[in-house]
C-alpha cells in the first residue's frame, strides 16, 4: 500500500478535516480498487492457469471471504481450502499471523471475534498496518474501512507518534475491527435525517431486508444467506454533490450513487447462496441449532425453502430493511471528531496517550 504522501499540518480545523477526508478516500480508493481488480483477474482467468499466475492472484492483498473461497475454488485450491475452512477463517477472518493475533470471543461460535484482529508483541503498529495489504488477509467491507482511516490518521499525526500511541505495550495497543477497532473515539455517531445529511467523510451502512412476512410467507436476507455478510455495506461518502457517491469493498471503484448501492443490495439477495463447503460441519450445526427459531429442523426448513426465492425489484423497494424502515440507509453515521485529531496533532509525543485517554 502505498505511503508516498507527505503531509503538512494546515492551518485550521476545516482544512485538517478536509486533509483527513483525503486521505482516508485516497486510501480506501486503492483498497477497494485493488480488490476489484483481484476479483475481475480471478473472473477472467482459466481453470488451468498456471501455478504461478494463481499464486500471484490469490497469495496477497485484502480479501472478501467469500471472494476467496470462490476463487480457490475455481482454481482447486484444495490444501488450502481444506485449511481455511477447517479453521473456520471464512468465518471470523484472517490478518497475517507474524503480525496480528485474533481476538478471542467466547461467545462467538468459532471462538474468535470476527474480523478483529491486536498488534503481535514485538511488531510496530505502522509495519503490521501495511503488512494486511501486503501479505493475505481475509476482512469484510468495516474492517476496510477501519484500515483505511489508520493509514489516514498515521500521516495526520506522524508515524512516530502513531507507533508509540498504538504499540503493544500501549494501554491502546493496535487493534482492527469492523466495530471495536482503536480509532472508534476519533468519530462521532451523528443521527441524520436522510441522505442529504451525509457529508463527505462519513462512513455509511446500508442494510440489506430483514426477516419478515410477505404474502405470508417469512423472508429475509439472512435466513436465506447464512453464510455471508451481504446484511449490510458499509462504505464511505467521497462527495458532497446532492448526488452522494460512495465506495465500498465489492462495488466500482469508480463509486456509487445510493440507487446503485440498493441495486447491488437486491442483487445480492437474489444470488444463489455460496455453497455449504465454505463453512464447517460444527459451524453450520451452531447455526442450525441457533439461528432465527432456535430449532435445528424448523431452522434448516426455512434456509433450504429460501434458497431459489427471486423478488423482483419493485417487491425489494417495498420491503423493510434490517434498519427498521424501507430505506436501506442507517440513519447514524460515523463523523471524524477533526477537534479531536487536531489535539493528537498537537500533542507533544510524550503526552499523545494521555490525550488520547481523555477522548470517552
Amino acid at each position: 500500500m502505498s505511503i508516498s504522501i507527505v503531509f503538512e499540518l494546515p492551518q485550521g480545523i476545516s482544512q485538517l478535516k478536509d486533509s483527513f477526508v483525503d486521505l482516508t478516500i485516497k486510501h480506501f480508493e486503492q483498497i477497494a480498487a485493488d480488490h476489484y481488480k483481484r476479483k475481475q483477474s480471478v473472473e477472467n482467468a482459466s481453470t488451468d492457469s498456471k501455478i504461478e499466475d494463481i499464486n500471484a492472484m490469490l497469495g496477497k492483498g485484502l480479501w472478501y471471504p467469500p471472494d476467496y473461497y470462490l476463487a480457490l475454488n475455481k482454481f482447486k485450491q484444495t490444501k488450502r481450502l481444506t485449511w481455511l475452512i477447517s479453521h473456520n477463517t471464512f468465518y471470523h477472518g484472517y490478518a497475517p499471523a507474524s503480525f496480528f493475533e485474533h481476538v478471542e470471543d467466547t461467545k462467538s461460535p468459532s471462538k474468535k471475534r470476527i474480523c478483529t484482529f491486536d498488534l503481535k508483541k514485538g511488531v510496530s503498529p505502522t509495519t503490521a498496518l501495511e503488512a494486511l495489504n501486503k501479505e493475505f488477509s481475509l476482512i469484510d467491507c468495516g474492517t476496510a474501512l477501519n484500515v483505511a482511516c489508520l493509514f489516514s490518521l498515521r500521516e495526520v499525526i506522524g508515524e512516530e507518534k502513531f507507533n508509540f500511541l498504538f504499540e503493544y505495550d500501549s494501554p491502546f495497543r493496535l487493534r482492527i475491527s469492523p466495530d471495536c477497532h482503536s480509532i472508534n473515539r476519533l468519530f462521532q455517531r451523528v443521527v441524520i435525517e436522510g441522505e442529504d445529511s451525509i457529508e463527505r467523510g462519513d462512513l455509511c451502512s446500508f442494510e440489506n431486508i430483514a426477516n419478515q412476512y410477505k404474502d405470508g410467507k417469512f423472508i429475509g436476507y439472512t435466513p436465506k444467506h447464512p453464510a455471508e455478510a451481504g446484511r449490510a455495506l458499509n462504505v464511505l461518502c467521497v462527495s458532497n454533490e446532492i448526488e452522494k457517491k460512495y465506495l465500498g469493498l465489492g462495488l466500482s471503484p469508480e463509486g456509487v450513487n445510493s440507487n446503485g448501492i440498493k441495486r447491488t443490495l437486491f442483487e445480492l439477495f437474489n444470488d444463489d447462496p455460496i455453497e455449504e463447503g465454505i463453512f464447517s460441519k460444527q459451524l453450520w450445526e451452531y447455526i442450525y441449532q441457533n439461528h432465527f427459531y432456535q430449532q435445528r429442523e424448523i431452522n434448516i426448513q426455512l434456509i433450504n425453502s429460501l434458497k431459489t426465492v427471486k423478488i423482483t425489484w419493485e417487491e425489494f423497494q417495498g420491503m423493510q430493511s434490517r434498519n427498521g424502515t424501507i430505506e436501506p440507509l442507517d440513519l447514524v453515521v460515523l463523523r471524524p471528531d477533526v477537534e479531536r485529531i487536531e489535539q493528537l496533532v498537537q500533542a507533544p509525543l510524550e503526552n499523545i496517550r494521555e490525550v488520547f485517554a481523555r477522548f470517552s
